[in-house]
């Protein structure tokens, strides 16, 4: 298997691998678009609720990338008479994952941990197939919804609090709309003739509050 050198510590990885072993750099995404700067500083990663089962997510994570990299470790091993630096450059242990490492981002020298930049590299990989996702186009056309939203979208679900805009997305304009007020503001029916469930209820907000 050929070895390339990682556009950020110039250390020799196999072509296929995922991601640096030796400083984290997403090798794949890099090599998808060379041309497209990454931006791994990690400050300007969104900041995650409910950390607690989050890092117990990316400390698995963690653990199965490193067993994928010691997987692809001994397959170059096999096919490289480089013995020694493809087994140097697949170092998985602790003290490889906790290893500092320097990175210039936008001009700034931050220092940062191998094991960081790792989930880094995940959280950047995970975002880019978001991105050429079914949901990930609805919600570049909709940016106000959430990924949570575009992907129930995507997959046609309906469900009590969606916006209205969202079933026109899904289905198109509806067959008609009724108009009540009873004294609360206008209420609105939507109802579709070839779906079921058919009819859709809200208000000026245009969140659905039942349907049948």
């Amino acid at each position: 298997m050929p070895l390339i050198n990682c556009p950020e510590c110039q250390n020799s990885v196999s072509d296929s691998a995922v991601i640096c072993p030796k400083c984290g750099y997403p090798i794949k995404v890099y090599r998808q678009n060379p041309q497209k700067p990454l931006n791994l500083d990690s400050p300007q990663v969104p900041q995650r609720k409910n950390k607690g089962c989050v890092n117990f997510i990316l400390i698995l994570f963690v653990i199965l990338i490193c067993w994928f990299l010691w997987k692809q470790c001994s397959k170059a091993v096999s096919e490289s008479r480089d013995t020694a630096a493809t087994t140097e450059s697949f170092d998985i242990s602790q003290d490889s994952l906790n290893k500092k490492v320097t990175i210039t981002v936008n001009g700034k020298t931050i220092e940062t941990t191998v094991r960081n930049r790792v989930v880094d590299s995940l959280y950047l990989i995970k975002e880019e197939k978001f991105k050429n996702s079914k949901a990930g186009k609805i919600q570049k056309k909709h940016p106000e919804w959430s990924q949570e939203d575009c992907e129930r979208v995507a997959n046609n679900q309906i469900w009590i609090g969606m916006h209205y805009d969202m079933l026109v997305y899904q289905r198109g304009k509806p067959n008609h709309v009724n108009t009540s007020n009873y004294g609360n503001g206008p209420q609105y029916q939507a109802c579709w003739g070839d779906y079921e469930p058919g009819c859709f209820y809200f208000d000026e907000s245009r969140i659905i509050t039942s349907y049948n």
